[in-house]
């Protein structure tokens, strides 16, 4: 029997007709959260890349956020390396959320020493206030974090000014809870998307090397309980049923077909309609020829197209979460 009973025969008479395709839209989520100190701030934006200046980027939520997304993505698609990222995260998620307790429950546990005092802990006049909305749940798991980063700041900042934590306690407590999560977000960066599986991680594997070569990202060790399925972080998606993933990749592949007839015809000065899974806001045109297929189009097909041709897909593929 279907899941869904809202459909013509199925549902209870005794509702009336009028209640048949009475079907709600997209269930979607967001979340509000204040942020009182820059620290917290810094690390939500994250730091570009100056090579010039010797500056080394520094991925902030809103990057890690992006990326982890891709990662859990292709995580439900029987990507081991993905699995192996979701991995590192999950440790390094552990170890921050560890130290960020015992840092606190020290910070707090100085200023409800102080009898007869009644302590409230700094804040900010004008807190920034963040919408969140995430796809991956580690992008919620790193807000988080970032949250019980921006208290304990506020309260290190407290203890210090009434003289119950020297400046470079201060300095060593923040840093060191700053780097902890800095180090899960950092995780996320080392992944690139690629039509890798377990079921063509031996026919794939050079051809994947040599693309994580390319974007600069070293092509992590997989050990054989996690590339046969057995070891997966606690927190990750279900993989998707063979058939649906089949079935998704012919889709894409139809349209790949389409967007290289595409091009091809607008090269050669044919003018055809554009088709319509291509966008306008997913095409750059120059001198009326499509030069190229950007955004969350180019990212599935990238991520998904299974081709004999491996070499030349995989060449083909992007991945936006660059720093």
């Amino acid at each position: 029997m279907s899941d869904d009973w809202n459909q013509p025969g199925q549902s209870d008479p005794i509702s009336g007709p009028g209640t048949v395709n009475m079907t709600p839209g997209k269930l979607s989520m967001k979340a509000e959260v204040k942020f009182h100190s820059r620290l917290a701030i810094n690390l939500f934006r994250g730091r570009k890349a100056d090579p010039a200046k010797g500056i080394r980027p520094i991925i902030g939520l809103a990057r890690f956020a992006q990326q982890s997304a891709q990662v859990w993505s292709s995580a439900s698609r029987d990507d081991p390396m993905a699995d192996m990222i979701l991995i590192r995260i999950e440790e390094a998620h552990d170890a921050a959320e560890l130290l960020l307790k015992n840092c606190l429950a020290v910070a707090e546990g100085m200023l409800e020493s102080l009898n007869g005092f009644s302590i409230d802990v700094e804040e900010s006049i004008r807190p920034v206030s963040l919408e969140l909305k995430f796809y991956s749940p580690w992008a919620w798991k790193g807000a988080l974090l970032l949250k019980k980063y921006d208290e304990l700041v506020r309260a290190s900042l407290t203890a210090r000014h009434m003289g119950l934590l020297t400046s470079e306690d201060w300095t060593k407590t923040i840093n060191s809870t700053g780097t902890a999560i800095r180090h899960m977000f950092v995780q996320a960066d080392a992944f690139v998307m690629t039509p890798l599986k377990r079921s063509n991680f031996t026919r794939t594997k050079k051809a994947v090397e040599k693309k994580y070569a390319e974007r600069k990202r070293a092509f992590l060790y997989v050990p054989r309980e996690v590339l046969i399925g057995e070891l997966r972080a606690k927190l990750s998606p279900p993989i998707k049923k063979y058939e649906q993933i089949e079935r998704e990749e012919r889709a894409l592949e139809r349209q790949e077909d389409d967007r290289r007839r595409a091009i091809a015809r607008a090269e050669s000065g044919v003018v055809v309609a554009r088709p319509s899974w291509i966008s306008a806001r997913d095409t750059i045109t120059t001198d009326a020829r499509v030069t190229e297929v950007t955004g969350s189009t180019a990212d599935n097909v990238a991520g998904s197209i299974v081709s004999d041709n491996i070499e030349n897909m995989i060449n083909a593929t992007s991945n936006t979460g660059a720093p």
